[in-house]
């Protein structure tokens, strides 16, 4: 894995994200399940740490770069 596809990965559940914050928390509420806003807080936490990972490996990239430039 890669920092790239970790953020593709945190970007790509945005439209979930939205869809259950349509269907679970917000107008549509209950259509589908009185439970959807267990699958909005699940995708928040996928997206989120997704994009956390991102981060820390640019951050270890970034490190091991200043780490051979000065070898």
């Amino acid at each position: 894995m890669t920092a790239f596809s970790f953020t593709a990965f945190g970007l790509a559940m945005l439209p979930y994200i939205g869809w259950n914050y349509w269907f679970g928390i917000g107008p549509g509420r209950g259509i589908v399940t009185s439970m959807m806003w267990l699958d909005f807080v699940g995708n928040v936490f996928f997206g989120a740490g997704s994009l956390y990972c991102a981060k820390l490996l640019r951050e270890q990239e970034e490190e091991d770069a200043k780490v051979a430039k000065k070898n």
